[in-house]
């Protein structure tokens, strides 16, 4: 009887050992102070603006085009299916740590020539719980656990990504409808500075080299201006791709002119508790996934 309890407490005493090497993050050394030197201005830490950061600009448009991403963008569809599995795996590992439960039932109905017939009703119930001597199940647990903090880093640092790809297009694209409106207008009046200099040649006032001359600058004002027609072209459907929508059936109307630019304070932002409201911080992906070496082996197979 003390020998069982002894080996009792011996195994209890292994369950609360883990054979996994402990992880440490590395930590890294930063200098006090720059080596080279500058007329710079030393940046202030500011507040982080948030999930709507683009809403600094004012812009109705962009804020739609913005707002499109969360709902039409594939992209951070197929990043939000990858976070939610890593969640899921998560899960199935952390339910190893509890026993698990089954039961099944079965009804069979037979008839012979000589009883006639009968019906047979099988009730069946099992328990299983696994003991977590080496701490395989922990390890397990821990792991996915990494894995979906890493994966919901990866879901914001995506959705920061198509946010900005998204602004940056926008305003190119702005900029493509200023750029065709002053490329319009010039076109505009070399058309009219070569019909009147044909009729200054018309009149022995102009050289058949001053017409020429003007031939020449009013062809290449208007392959610039077909060239810019093509890259806001391009640009349109970059946004298209962005928010989910066929390019084809996609179109921004062209606005006559840009917005004057945000005061951008000079400072670094400030991480805060209420930044990221909607998706953990990209500092819940620290530490990161468990190595390789901290993983337990599947079983069966050997080191």
């Amino acid at each position: 009887m003390q020998r069982a309890s002894l080996l009792i407490l011996a195994g209890l005493g292994l369950a609360g050992c883990a054979l996994a090497p402990a992880y440490a993050p590395p930590t890294p050394v930063a200098p006090a102070a720059f080596r080279d030197t500058g007329p710079w201005t030393p940046a202030a830490q500011v507040e982080a603006r948030g999930v709507t950061w683009w809403a600094v600009f004012k812009d109705p448009t962009l804020d739609g085009l913005e707002r499109r991403i969360e709902s039409d963008s594939a992209d951070l569809a197929a990043a939000l299916a990858r976070y939610d599995q890593a969640r899921a795996l998560s899960r199935q590992a952390s339910s190893a740590l509890f026993p698990s439960v089954g039961a099944s039932a079965s009804t069979e109905r037979q008839r012979t020539p000589v009883n006639g017939r009968f019906d047979t009703t099988t009730l069946a119930a099992s328990a299983a719980y696994e003991v977590d001597l080496w701490g395989r199940v922990r390890n397990l647990v821990a792991a996915g656990k990494a894995d979906a903090q890493a994966s919901a880093a990866d879901l914001a640092g995506v959705r920061l990504s198509l946010q900005a790809q998204l602004a940056d297009a926008y305003f190119a694209l702005r900029g493509a409808d200023a750029q065709i409106a002053v490329l319009g207008s010039t076109v505009e009046a070399y058309r009219q500075a070569l019909d009147l200099t044909n009729r200054r040649q018309a009149g022995g006032a102009a050289s058949g080299l001053d017409t020429g001359r003007a031939q020449t600058q009013l062809a290449a004002t208007q392959a610039q201006y077909e060239q810019a027609v093509a890259n806001r072209a391009l640009l349109e459907h970059a946004i298209a791709v962005l928010v989910g929508e066929p390019a084809s059936s996609f179109s921004l109307a062209s606005a006559s002119g840009l917005s004057d630019a945000p005061v951008t304070p000079v400072g670094a932002p400030r991480p805060c508790c209420n930044a990221v409201p909607t998706w953990p911080p990209p500092s819940a992906a620290w530490p990161p996934p468990t190595p390789a070496s901290a993983r337990p082996a599947p079983r069966g197979s050997r080191a």
